[in-house]
């Protein structure tokens, strides 16, 4: 937080605003991810406020006409007789345009009395708040307002005199004002008024605190690296420092007084550090301690109110961390669950362990330090650490400031860049530990992390991307190259009184492990438990299978048999393994239940399978065959008119074919021995496309930028290729043949272009067609099997794009909604408007186009556009291929990185438009 702009400090937007805004260069990406960022929150708040009545016992949501950097509650309170409410004080101040009167302010706010009869469930829509109590209209109330020198960075009140308030100014300065003085509202065209001015900052600040122990007492930190302490008793209206501390050597971002020793204060900053300074000490102008507390900027400190030797830092580096005075060689524990910088952190004043942080990712979390170490089940610590208690994810944008009510324990109010103040009190039973919890209460938690309010939603945070199971080492444009593992490898504060010594310490280097970001799998898994508790109100299937190692390809093929209840259709898979291990064409049987026989709400919680089926059938997916492949399988496909060719993609560049018919359900050696096969390429890829207009006959497209043509009927076992196609400039992601038209095909590439190929025209080894498809890689293409003029091709730039074949100066129309690459589109062979997507967004999009251009309402359009008819969010990492069952109309199978193999058929009523059931809806507002 070294400058302004990397303080919590926003554009400033009043609440209304009516001017013209003037045309500027807009960088349409940016915009694009901007909006889809403001979508993706604005689904949050939607799914937090859904669920507050049941994880609050109290939520105000109060509408400033500006953005508020600073928050904190007066000490004093009072209650009228006969009034079931408590009047209580809260110091805020205005962060204007610049055009408009910064103010100081204090507000009134009205908190329900312990005893009044509270129904939580009661939720006002109109002021967004659960929780009413008696017949008051206005709950916060703007009393006093003082006209202010620019924003008001922080505003604090002096604890012996709440009437004294000291704030800090962007003009260098720190503002006195006695509040206890001035009219509720200033006179027309004042300035700003302090009654004390005080002097020896040279740039502006955020560190200011009161000193508990001595009054009119205070200190000041200040981006000119200088700590100032000034006396304002008996002082004229300027007054200069008692004395300046230099100790930093960069931005002091917060400074505070020890709660229990007099003469003892803190301060930390943007070189990463903590000092302690004793003011006792003859060389009182040297810290008595540096400690590298962080690594990164630190932002915030805290001195324990109950424990004199604990110490709380709040960094950049989006950690928590908690220091014992008597030996800071080492932190004592760093509480991790941030997503972004820390702001502030906050001591409750009325429980010894807790402690919240408020941060630049829009939550409050509230710490409970007595459960550090408490044993979790794999569920509850996927979570994050035992010792988080809450997150507060009302705020749509970063939050500056929060504070304890001195008064009223467990309220908290809390200020944020989206011009919002909250008033919120988390439900007992979380702080109480209460055994029994209404069911209702039971899915809010999950659905907000059980016991953590944190908005679920389908959405890729930073940070979300790292986390990988499984990689494949060679899946094209933005896959990672690690290699893949098998699950196999994964693992399935004591009282004292003596004083505080302040030895000088040596300053400990950062420790370079904390400079490693973790892997954050927290936000895959609670989005796969909500995803798993709806599964029965919108699907009608779903089977989880998990493999030995990841496949990259999938395709179910064309024959099945019935027995008793169910059918027995064929998929082709392959592995990606880790190099060590043998790689494997593989064939697998999967048992589908009839579609009479099945009971979709029915959910196996041990097998996670929903449709429950003949009790006789055990395993419903059974690998069949496994044949030895030359390295990870990239891509098979089974040739249509004999499904037991199947040609594979090897990462030797070379094409391999092999009739499965010939072989045994296991190999007998480790040799790998296709039937054909087919040379050409110089580089491996993933294109691969069988004719389906003449048998034996197929193309390929790979990193060379070649696509190759073979017709192995009467070939040997090498097969040189017919013909070479060269007009791509990189890499080609994928071929297909034109549906409709013989000796006609389309291809993709890195180049951002879709080149059509007419194998019939003189000039057959040049394309006839060439357009710029997207604006990033073109991963895929698919010639629609009903409509002879539909192409549509998917690309690294998030779109989904639809082409009609007489006219491609144009795209028809672009699908989005995805948040990363597409790796695979797929018509439907069922219906002809119906197409699918799978991303590394780890979502497989189902689109209907005969819904496009179809009205919305305002909030189905956040959701997406209407043609997105559903979203599979069942994996947990990239999904790298699906298939469309071609005799079983809705059923998809779908593979990705996290080594899942899910079939699935969504809910009747969704693709057919009927009602929805109260559950339902609750079920798709949580997975959109």
């Amino acid at each position: 937080m070294a400058d302004a702009s990397e303080h919590p400090e926003p554009t400033p937007v009043p609440a209304a605003a009516s001017a013209p805004v003037p045309a500027v260069a807009v960088d349409v990406a940016a915009v694009n991810d901007a909006a889809m960022q403001e979508k993706l929150i604005n689904e949050e708040y939607k799914i937090w406020k859904k669920n507050t009545p049941f994880l609050y016992d109290l939520v105000m949501t109060h509408a400033l006409e500006w953005p508020s950097l600073s928050v904190q509650w007066l000490p004093n309170s009072h209650t009228s007789a006969g009034d079931d409410f408590s009047v209580h004080k809260l110091l805020l101040g205005t962060h204007t345009s610049g055009a408009e009167q910064n103010h100081l302010m204090v507000a009134e706010v009205r908190l329900p009395l312990e005893d009044t009869e509270i129904d939580a469930r009661k939720y006002d829509e109109e002021s967004q708040e659960p929780g009413g109590f008696g017949g008051v209209s206005g709950k916060v109330d703007i009393k006093i307002r003082i006209n202010h020198d620019g924003e008001v960075n922080r505003a604090r009140y002096m604890p012996s005199d709440e009437m004294i308030v000291a704030t800090k100014t962007p003009h260098a300065e720190v503002h006195v004002f006695d509040i206890s003085k001035r009219p509720s509202q200033p006179e027309e065209n004042s300035g700003s008024d302090p009654d004390f001015r005080l002097l020896g900052h040279s740039k502006e600040g955020y560190g200011l605190c009161w000193d508990p122990h001595e009054p009119f007492h205070l200190i000041s930190g200040s981006d000119d690296a200088v700590i100032c302490e000034w006396d304002i008793r008996n002082a004229g209206k300027t007054v200069q420092p008692l004395h300046k501390y230099s100790g930093h050597s960069d931005v002091i971002e917060d400074v505070a007084w020890h709660m229990h020793h007099t003469k003892i204060f803190g301060s930390v900053g943007d070189d990463k550090k903590l000092l302690i300074w004793d003011m006792r000490s003859e060389s009182y102008d040297k810290p008595a301690t540096t400690v590298y507390a962080h690594t990164a900027e630190v932002n915030c400190l805290a001195f324990s109110p109950f424990s004199e030797y604990l110490v709380a830092t709040g960094s950049a580096d989006k950690h928590v961390n908690l220091w014992d005075m008597r030996n800071m060689k080492a932190k004592l524990h760093s509480f991790e669950g941030h997503n972004d910088e820390v702001y502030q952190i906050q001591w409750s004043p009325h429980n010894e362990t807790i402690l919240g942080s408020c941060s630049a990712d829009r939550r409050v979390h509230v710490w409970d330090l007595s459960k550090i170490g408490d044993e979790q089940s794999p569920e509850d610590a996927e979570d994050g650490p035992p010792e988080l208690l809450f997150i507060h994810g009302g705020h749509t944008s970063k939050i500056s400031d929060f504070s304890w009510n001195p008064n009223d324990a467990w309220v908290v109010a809390s200020v944020a860049e989206d011009n919002v103040l909250q008033i919120w009190q988390m439900a007992e039973n979380i702080y109480n530990e209460e055994d029994e919890e209404t069911e209702q209460a039971e899915v809010a938690e999950e659905d907000l992390e059980p016991k953590h309010v944190f908005a679920l939603l389908y959405r890729v945070d930073k940070g979300v991307e790292s986390y990988q199971v499984v990689v494949s080492s060679h899946h094209p444009k933005a896959m990672s190259r690690s290699p893949a593992f098998s699950p196999s490898e994964m693992t399935d504060v004591a009282e004292h009184t003596d004083p505080v010594p302040m030895e000088d310490e040596t300053p400990a280097a950062p420790d370079a492990a904390d400079e490693e970001e973790e892997p954050d799998t927290r936000l895959e898994s609670d989005e796969y438990r909500t995803w798993k508790k709806n599964t029965p109100f919108l699907y009608d299937l779903v089977i989880t299978h998990s493999l030995d190692w990841p496949s990259l390809t999938v395709q179910w093929l064309s024959s099945s048999t019935t027995e008793s209840d169910f059918s027995v259709s064929e998929l082709l898979l392959g592995t990606n393994t880790s190099g060590v291990e043998q790689n494997q064409l593989l064939q697998a049987k999967v048992g589908l239940p009839i579609d009479k026989k099945r009971d979709a709400p029915k959910l196996n919680e041990d097998t996670q399978e929903l449709g429950d089926y003949n009790n006789a059938v055990q395993r419903k997916v059974k690998t069949s065959l496994r044949i030895n492949h030359d390295g990870e399988v990239n891509r098979a496909r089974c040739m249509p008119s004999d499904e037991f060719f199947v040609a594979t993609k090897t990462p030797q560049a070379e094409v391999h074919v092999f009739d499965v018919s010939k072989r045994k359900s296991e190999p007998e050696d480790s040799s790998c021995e296709p039937d054909f096969c087919l040379l050409g390429h110089d580089k491996e890829g993933y294109g691969l496309c069988w004719d389906p207009h003449e048998k034996f006959h197929l193309v390929s497209g790979s990193d060379d930028a070649i696509i190759c043509e073979w017709d192995i009927r009467n070939a040997n076992k090498n097969v040189q290729p017919l013909h070479k196609y060269i007009g791509h400039s990189d890499v080609i992601g994928d071929v297909a043949w034109h549906r409709h038209h013989p000796k006609i095909f389309g291809s993709v590439g890195d180049d951002k272009k879709m080149l059509l190929w007419d194998t019939r025209s003189e000039s057959y080894n040049k394309p006839a067609a060439n357009v710029e498809a997207h604006s990033a890689e073109v991963n895929c293409l698919a010639f629609s099997p009903s409509n002879e003029y539909l192409v549509a091709t998917g690309s690294s730039d998030k779109v989904v794009n639809l082409w009609d074949l007489r006219s491609l100066k144009t795209k028809l129309h672009s699908l989005e909604g995805h948040g990363d690459d597409i790796y695979q589109i797929q018509w439907s062979p069922h219906h002809e408007g119906v197409l699918g997507s799978c991303s590394a967004d780890r979502r497989l999009h189902i689109w209907d186009l005969s819904k496009i251009g179809e009205e919305q309402a305002a909030e189905d359009s956040q959701d997406g556009p209407p043609e997105l008819l559903f979203i599979h969010a069942g994996h947990t990492s990239k999904v790298l291929d699906f298939s469309w069952h071609p005799t079983e109309p809705w059923v998809v199978a779908s593979v990705a990185e996290d080594n899942i193999l899910h079939i699935w058929q969504m809910a009747e009523h969704i693709y057919n438009g009927e009602e929805e059931t109260e559950q339902q809806e609750i079920a798709e507002d949580e997975l959109e």
